[in-house]
């Protein structure tokens, strides 16, 4: 990951991060590292279900922050789009974040996809233009029209590389109801093993959970692999500032849960211990941020069940506050660390008090100490 030694405010940060956490398992065939996921509406009775988390791990699909992933959702042509998009800065090694507005100038943007209004559409946008694999239609590309079936061939033909195999015939059997542009993409895909209907049915429409199928049989059918998932590859990239947005692409119950879980304190967490780290897996980055997430309700449990001052001062130390907010001397930490506890263990008896977030911990020690200088 980038490091990042930009000064931060202290209400910004909230917390100076310096925890000491275990290194990541590593990938090889010994360790059993996977991810504690599954999308609430794709079950393993889902015809696409292993298709759906191999194109997840790949990142080349992703799902909703609600952890769907809207398998029976008609599939729209941006998010072909993004998919395809994914793929490409898949096989560079990139992260969106490093892909400038401004870094095709040899393009024509396309009419409909204006710059800032989705700008990661934009950018996308841009990559699958570049690449060949979308061209559009008088430079409109529809982002928000349902893709259909034959369109569906020519972008994976185009953005797989997918060839013609000599002496392999087509299954397909109902390609003439498409337009004749289209024959020779629905032939490649059925010839390459991507689709082994008969019929095709290339003028319908498809779905979400059926295009990850379609997406992992060509990334099958290629010889242009992906060493690195794209959003792991954002992770490993990723600075302090945006560290907590490249995590929230893992779904990882446990840190979407906002109710429960800081997300960007974990982030920061994350970012802290793992920075010098450059992951490969999904997997790697899913058992590193539950280490973080633990560390993180350990640290904040400390508060929360603290019975003495002497405890508190060692749970808000832990915490790493800023320095300027913390006392230095022994008996300074008495007296406002000290006030502190007080103050909380009041509330704890009177209305049952705890802290859901370190925010909580923050706002409530700085009201409570009046943010007293740590030379005091």
């Amino acid at each position: 990951m980038k490091r990042n030694y930009m000064k931060f405010s202290v209400y910004a940060v909230i917390v100076s991060l310096a925890v000491t956490l275990a290194s990541p398992a590593a990938a090889d065939d010994s360790v059993n590292v996977q991810p504690e996921f599954a999308f609430t509406d794709v079950s393993s009775a889902n015809t696409h279900s292993q298709a759906i988390y191999r194109a997840y791990d790949l990142g080349i699909m992703s799902g909703y922050p609600d952890g769907e992933f809207g398998p029976n959702e008609s599939l729209s042509r941006g998010h072909v789009v993004k998919a395809l998009g994914k793929y490409m800065l898949g096989l560079q090694g990139k992260a969106i974040t490093e892909v400038s507005k401004h870094g095709f100038p040899h393009l024509t943007k396309f009419n409909d996809v204006p710059d800032g209004r989705d700008e990661e559409l934009y950018k996308y946008s841009l990559i699958v233009k570049d690449a060949g694999i979308f061209e559009g239609s008088n430079n409109n590309l529809m982002p928000n029209n349902l893709i259909t079936r034959q369109q569906m061939a020519k972008v994976l033909v185009n953005a797989f590389g997918l060839k013609d195999q000599e002496g392999v015939t087509s299954k397909v059997q109902d390609k003439n109801f498409s337009f004749s542009y289209f024959h020779e993409y629905i032939d490649i895909l059925s010839e390459n093993n991507v689709t082994t209907e008969k019929n095709f049915r290339p003028l319908e429409h498809t779905t979400r959970g059926q295009f990850a199928s379609f997406l992992t049989r060509a990334y099958d059918a290629t010889d242009q692999k992906i060493a690195i998932p794209y959003p792991v590859v954002a992770v490993n990239k990723a600075n302090s500032y945006e560290i907590a947005n490249a995590l929230s692409t893992f779904n990882t119950v446990s840190y979407l849960d906002t109710l429960i879980i800081d997300q960007y304190q974990v982030s920061q967490f994350f970012y802290e211990s793992y920075s010098e780290t450059d992951f490969k897996t999904r997997a790697e980055v899913v058992h590193a941020l539950k280490t973080s997430i633990e560390v993180h309700a350990k640290l904040l449990s400390a508060v929360n069940n603290a019975t003495t001052t002497e405890e508190m001062i060692d749970a808000i130390e832990g915490l790493k506050f800023d320095p300027f907010v913390i006392p230095r001397t022994p008996e300074s930490k008495l007296l406002i660390i000290g006030g502190f506890f007080d103050w909380f263990n009041k509330k704890r008896m009177e209305e049952d008090f705890y802290f859901n977030t370190f925010h909580e911990v923050y706002s409530s020690y700085m009201e409570v100490t009046g943010s007293l200088p740590n030379d005091t």
